[in-house]
C-alpha cells in the first residue's frame, strides 16, 4: 500500500489533487501456472487551493484539518500548497 497525491490539476483559479491510497495485489497458481493482479484506489482526501487558501475535504465532504491531512501523509499539506508538480509523496508508506 502507498499513500500519494495525485496530479495537480488547475481549474477557474483552484488547484485541486486527491490524496489515495493505492494497492495492487498478486495471484500465482502454482498448479495452474497462472498469475492475476489487481490494483484499488481509495481516496482519502481531496485538496484544494485557492482564494481562500489551502483547504481538505474527505470524499464525503466533511472538512478536514490540517492535522488530520499530515496524519495520513506526512508532509502532503505543504508539499500541496508549495505546488510541487503530480507524483508528489508518491512513496509514502501506508499508515
Amino acid at each position: 500500500m502507498t499513500i500519494c497525491v495525485q496530479e495537480i490539476a488547475e481549474i477557474r483559479g483552484f488547484r485541486i489533487a486527491a490524496l489515495v491510497e493505492r494497492s495492487v495485489d498478486v495471484y500465482v497458481s502454482g498448479q495452474a501456472r497462472s498469475l492475476a493482479a489487481q490494483g484499488r484506489l481509495v481516496p482519502l482526501a481531496i485538496l484544494l487551493d485557492g482564494p481562500g487558501g489551502v483547504r481538505a475535504v474527505a470524499p464525503d465532504g466533511t472538512a478536514l484539518s490540517r492535522a488530520r491531512v499530515e496524519g495520513l501523509a506526512p508532509g502532503a499539506w505543504e508539499g500541496f500548497a508549495q505546488g510541487d508538480p503530480g507524483g508528489l509523496l508518491d512513496t509514502l508508506p501506508g499508515p
